[in-house]
Parts: C-alpha cells; sequence; structure tokens
C-alpha cells in the first residue's frame, strides 16, 4: 500500500497522516537559512547572526523536529516519550548560556 493511500486512513497520534500534517508544517526556506548560517559560521559575528534565521523561525524548526521524532517513535514502537515535553527546561538553559556569554563578551570590550 502506498504511503499516500495509508495517511488517508487515519490522523490519530502515530498515524502516517500525523506524520505528514507535521511534516508539512517545516519552513524550508528557515531550514535553509540556517544551513547556510551552520556553512559560514566560522566566519559570522555577532551583529551578522538575526541576518540568517530568525529566534522563531528556529523555534518553529525544533517544534517540528520534535514533533516528527515523536510521531515517528508512536508509529515504530508504540511509545509515547515526546521531546517536546523537554523544550521548556532547554529553553531555560539555553537562555542561561547565552545571557552568561554574552554578558561576559560585554565586559571584554
Amino acid at each position: 500500500m502506498e504511503l499516500a493511500a495509508l495517511a488517508t486512513k487515519s490522523n490519530a497520534p502515530g498515524s502516517p497522516e500525523a506524520f505528514l500534517t507535521t511534516y508539512r508544517k517545516i519552513d524550508f526556506s528557515a531550514l535553509g537559512k540556517l544551513q547556510g548560517f551552520r556553512n559560514t559560521l566560522a566566519h559570522v559575528t555577532w551583529n551578522d547572526v538575526s541576518k540568517f534565521v530568525t529566534y522563531g523561525e528556529l523555534e518553529g524548526l525544533i517544534r517540528c523536529a520534535c514533533s516528527l521524532c515523536h510521531q515517528t517513535n508512536l508509529m515504530t514502537s508504540g511509545l509515547n516519550d515526546d521531546p517536546s515535553e523537554h523544550l521548556e527546561h532547554g529553553h531555560s538553559d539555553a537562555l542561561q548560556f547565552w545571557t552568561a556569554a554574552l554578558s561576559a563578551d560585554l565586559d571584554h570590550l
């Protein structure tokens, strides 16, 4: 059975349709900008960072990736370990890290 035919059978979590619905939400423009950022990382300055990808675009990509991981996990193992549950903790850790890093940079100017 083709994936497209299988996808129309159910939109329940863990179904191919739920996975495809999430996949269609990927912002490929933001993903391309993020790849461009990665490819030029060695030469980028702090002022250049926002030219590549916004925090909102990055958050959208991360949320889509988490949802795709969750849907794949449900389809393949039936386990309900949703990585999105860890986003807020990771957000807090990242905020603390970058606040301290940028503060240290400002202290050396």
